[in-house]
């Protein structure tokens, strides 16, 4: 019941849906394919993402600038067979290209099912970038901060949300308020 909730349990909610908004947004595959900027506004014309994780337990990355995709790259603990919805769809096939980021290598084998969707094996632990050719080298790279690193969206330090609140800790039920 709402009485029993902490004073802030409401906020803790909403933002766990806005996360979750703003993920779907980014990436699904709530069917089985792989679908990166599902959902992006077409104001948004720079975007990325890194190690957002999609089914069957895949960590995929990527880079949108100018309102198209630069590159995604996926990757994968276990070996498996993945399919992801072509980012490139009205380019032909020859046109998409597949790399070994670590290896330099590029045009390994990948095939289009009879929908569109680029089919690809990844092998455990390797992780595989695709591209458009025409953005051959690439040389952006996107990652995630190591723990250390100071992010932009982050607690400077402990805050209070009420000038009578005791001094956080630093964990999230010292922000949120104790359940």
């Amino acid at each position: 019941a709402p009485a029993e909730r902490a004073p802030m349990m409401w906020m803790q909610n909403q933002l766990c849906g806005l996360a979750n908004g703003i993920n779907e947004m980014l990436l699904q595959s709530h069917s089985g394919i792989i679908h990166v900027f599902p959902a992006l506004p077409s104001s948004w014309r720079a975007a990325g993402f890194v190690h957002l994780r999609a089914r069957p337990g895949v960590a995929v990355s990527a880079r949108r600038t100018d309102g198209i995709t630069r590159w995604v790259t996926l990757a994968a603990t276990e070996t498996r067979t993945v399919r992801l919805r072509n980012p490139w769809p009205d380019e032909p096939p020859e046109h998409i290209v597949l790399v070994d980021p670590a290896a330099g290598t590029e045009d390994l084998p990948f095939k289009l099912d009879g929908h569109g969707n680029i089919e690809l094996h990844l092998a455990a632990d390797q992780p595989l970038q695709l591209t458009l050719r025409s953005h051959l080298p690439i040389d952006e790279e996107l990652d995630a901060p190591g723990d250390e690193a100071h992010e932009p969206w982050s607690f400077t330090g402990p805050i209070r949300l009420r000038p009578t609140d005791p001094e956080p800790d630093g964990t999230w039920t010292s922000w949120w308020g104790k359940p």
